[in-house]
């Protein structure tokens, strides 16, 4: 195939937020960043596998990142609150507070 000839498989067609990165998972999911939110999805048909909602909605999530296993999410928040979540059972495991600056 040559350039401008890969074909996508899925789309975020309803997605209402911005989006602030995408990240592959171990087990073929792809995990999505969101303002608000945080979604594991299936790589292939982009279904919700499990999401991971900042606390009240007008907090934002800044940044994220999945553990080399693929078995643990990061999250940190505009509160400068880290978490890291369980991804089988979106349980956070443990949270850190952030020192104002």
């Amino acid at each position: 195939m040559g350039p401008g000839s890969e074909q996508g498989r899925a789309a975020l067609t309803d997605c209402k937020e911005t989006v602030h990165s995408l990240v592959f998972v171990a087990d073929g999911a792809l995990a999505v960043l969101l303002s608000t939110s945080a979604k594991v999805c299936d790589a292939a048909t982009l279904q919700v596998r499990r999401e991971f909602k900042a606390p009240r909605a007008e907090e934002q999530f800044v940044a994220s990142a999945v553990s080399p296993d693929g078995k643990a999410l990061a999250t940190l928040g505009d509160d400068r609150k880290l978490k890291l979540w369980r991804l089988s059972d979106s349980e956070c495991q443990k949270a850190w507070a952030g020192k104002p600056t």
